[in-house]
């Protein structure tokens, strides 16, 4: 849930308010590229994500002894494709909302879709077939049953990781792509 604060709302605001107050504009008249700014925001917002999965997996193993998750390498793959499948959709958010007011209402908006068909607000097994398959070609949903299966043991579906990695090229080229930097 954090994740997708962070991608569809953070990243998204920050960077259109960048463009919208002009600091991208000014910051290419200086030996500052933009697309640097763009980096360090990514890379630090990656940090971030990192940060706070290492500490819900920590803190849920030791103070409420859940199990670590059993499958490694596919944990770290979902979790890997699931922030840049995110992000990548938090980026188009940027590229194409004109101010960052209306790119708080859209990542809004794409936020708490997410979190219903994601399986967030309840678990996939007490939603109805449907909202499950749709959340399945969701990057939040994709990435929460990637996660699952890996916390129990198996590595994710091959579906759920073909998601993530569709929507990481497919978004991330159209926010390349779409990107104004004024």
């Amino acid at each position: 849930m954090g994740l997708a604060q962070l991608a569809l709302n953070l990243t998204p605001t920050t960077l259109a308010g960048y463009r919208e107050k002009g600091i991208l504009r000014r910051m290419s008249t200086t030996p500052m590229n933009p697309s640097k700014v763009l980096t360090a925001q990514l890379a630090i917002s990656f940090g971030l994500a990192t940060i706070a999965g290492i500490l819900v997996v920590l803190v849920g193993h030791v103070a409420f002894q859940f199990t670590l998750p059993q499958h490694i390498g596919g944990f770290l793959a979902a979790f890997a494709l699931g922030c840049t499948a995110l992000f990548a959709v938090g980026l188009l958010v940027a590229a194409i909302a004109p101010s960052a007011r209306i790119a708080t209402g859209i990542g809004v908006g794409l936020f708490f879709a997410s979190l219903v068909f994601g399986g967030v607000f309840m678990p996939a097994e007490n939603l109805p077939s449907f909202l499950v398959r749709i959340g399945d070609f969701t990057p939040l949903g994709a990435a929460m049953q990637s996660l699952r299966a890996s916390w129990g043991g198996t590595m994710p579906e091959p579906l759920h990781l073909a998601v993530l990695g569709t929507y990481t090229l497919v978004a991330g080229l159209a926010a390349a792509r779409l990107f104004r930097w004024e």
